[in-house]
């Protein structure tokens, strides 16, 4: 899994994307199910399932918001896309 820190990482100080398997571990390192990472990002969980299967791409918009959530959960921090908590 080291790689995919690694990855991770360059991708958080600014590389292009995420991989399928960068989602995927992030998702589980911080124990988020597909479904809570989906409400976080306020996509549809099959969204989150194609990401990490490598079947779709998050698009410019997606990424931007799940490299947000990536910092705040890497950080300990709220993991929210937009600072407001999810019920």
């Amino acid at each position: 899994m080291e790689t995919g820190n690694h990855n991770l990482r360059r991708t958080l100080q600014g590389g292009i994307g995420m991989t399928a398997n960068d989602i995927r571990a992030l998702r589980t390192r911080h124990g988020l199910t597909q479904r809570e990472l989906a409400r976080r990002l306020r996509v549809d969980p099959v969204t989150i399932s194609r990401w990490e299967t490598g079947t779709r791409s998050p698009d410019k918009h997606s990424l931007e918001r799940l490299l947000r959530v990536a910092r705040r959960l890497e950080r300990g921090g709220n993991p929210t896309a937009s600072g407001v908590a999810v019920p």
